[in-house]
This record gives structure tokens, sequence and C-alpha cells, in this order.
């Protein structure tokens, strides 16, 4: 599959998406799109093209050029209305196309206009109605085309800023110059309002990054003081204990001293009193009797 390169990605200024129920007239405009961006046909065509296309059973995809730059227009057919909603999200802006060459065809319309504009994904990216096959000749008026499908109230609460309404013909070339250059602007503007969201988003990722970091390092000098508080208290703690063996250590000696002298004292008085004992035996015993051994 060939990729485009980083050059050719770059001169694309952004990707509309290009919407309507089948026989709108979708596949004829874009290639009417594609000619004038070509510089094949300017402006309104003298020459009507072949009306002759096949419906868009999937999704094409083409480049028209515009202002030194590309247009991306993703046209997906009107089948596969059910899953539109999973472009919406990877698309500048969106064109619906109504086939306003009777009531009927056009009043689905309104019901596809109001799904637009309530889309979450699409809040921030314009939305423009195209009133196709207004070269028809049993084509309604344009006021009463307006009234009929309700236009007025959604530019009251769409803004006309988002939402754009233009009368054309995807046959005659009627009005597309005018949808190039709303396609670019649109395009333009999403791409102005998606950088400042990623430059609000980059500045806030900034913003967390540095308040971790003013956290980790508040963390760590706390950490620092307990260690150098424990540090302390765990040394103070150790001299208390050597303090407290040592006066152990000094009483032990004390009593051990005192235990000394005790024996000592008694042995003293264990002699003395066999001396006693034996001097009385000496005395009670006959004369020229040979004395008692004296215990050692």
């Amino acid at each position: 599959m060939y990729r485009k390169s980083a050059k050719e990605r770059s001169l694309i200024v952004g990707e509309v998406l290009l919407i309507g129920c089948e026989g709108a007239g979708k596949t004829l405009l874009c290639r009417h799109l594609e000619k004038i961006g070509k510089g094949e046909i300017k402006g309104h065509a003298n020459v009507p093209l072949d009306p002759s296309t096949q419906p868009s059973i999937g999704i094409e995809m083409i480049e028209v050029p515009c202002r030194s730059r590309k247009i991306g227009i993703r046209e997906i057919g009107g089948t596969m209305q059910p899953v539109w909603d999973r472009y919406f999200d990877g698309c500048s802006a969106v064109m619906l196309v109504a086939d306003s060459s009777t009531a009927h065809a056009a009043a689905s319309a309104a019901v596809e206009l109001a799904e637009l504009l309530r889309a979450p994904t699409l809040t921030d990216k314009r939305v423009m109605l195209l009133l196709n096959k207004r070269d028809a000749p049993g084509a309604l008026p344009e006021a009463s085309l307006r009234q009929l499908l309700g236009i007025p109230a959604f530019e009251a609460a769409a803004g006309l800023e988002r939402l754009s309404v233009m009368p054309t013909s995807a046959l005659t070339g009627e009005g597309l110059p005018q949808l190039l250059d709303w396609c670019y602007e649109s395009c333009e503007a999403y791409g102005a309002v998606a950088a400042a969201a990623f430059r609000d988003a980059a500045e806030k990722v900034k913003s967390q990054a540095k308040a971790a970091k003013e956290a980790a390092k508040a963390n760590s000098v706390t950490e620092a003081k307990l260690s150098k508080a424990e540090a302390k208290a765990a040394k103070e703690a150790a001299k208390q204990e050597a303090k407290a063996a040592s006066e152990a250590a000094k009483a032990a000696k004390a009593e051990a001293k005192a235990a000394k002298g005790s024996a000592k004292s008694i042995k003293r008085t264990d002699v003395a009193e066999a001396q006693a004992e034996q001097e009385g035996k000496e005395n009670s015993q006959p004369a020229g009797a040979a004395p008692a051994a004296v215990p050692e």
C-alpha cells in the first residue's frame, strides 16, 4: 500500500466529509469539484457534465487542489448512513447534500441535519447544507425550501458561523467555486481550533509534570529530614543504652566487692570462733594432757 510522504501530507489542509441520501448528487458533485480544482472548468460550466454516475456503495476519497494546497473530500454512500458518525471525529468539516428537486426528496435532509448538529464529535466543526439540483425544472424556490426544512430555526440554534446553507447544482457547477472556498476556510478554521486544543493539552501536561516534580522534591526533603531526625534519635537511644549498661556494670562490680568483703568477714568470724572453742577445750583439759589441734 502506498503511503504518502510527510511533504505530501502537509499539502492537505484538511478533510471534508461529504454525505447525503442516495441520489442526492454526491458523486457528480465530487467529480465537478475535482475538475474545478484542477482548472479544467472555470466556475459555472456552460456545458453540463455527463450526469451518468454509479451510486456510491462504500467510501471514495479524492484530493481537490485549492490555493496551492489540497482538500481531502471523503464521500460516503447513502447506504452507509448508519455508520456515518464513525467518520465524524476524523474530519475537519461536513457537507450534507440534499436533493432539492422535489419537496419529498428534500424533507429527509432536515432529519439528517438535526442529527449532525447534535453529534458531540462535530460541535467544533462547520456544517454545510447543500441544496443541490437547483437546475431541475421542478425545483422548489429557495425561500419555500428554507421554510420546508426549518432552516431558520437550525441557523438560530447552531449559529451562522457553524451552519451554512448554499444552493448548488452538481450538474452545471452553480455555487461550486464558492463551495471550494468554504471547504478550504473550514479546514483552516478547524486546524486552528485543533492546534489551540493541542497547545492547551500540552500546557496542561507540562503543568501537571511540574507539579509532580515539585511534589516529589518536597517529599524527598521531608524524607531527608525524617531520616536525619530518626538517625539522631537512634544515636541518642544508643547513648542512653550505653550509659545504662555502664551504670549496671558499676553496680555489679560494687555488689561483687561487697560480697567479697562479706565473705572475708564471715571467714574471720569462723576462725575466731574456732580459736575460742579450742582455748576453752584446753582450759578444761587436765594438766599434762596434749592440746587439741586448732583447725586452720
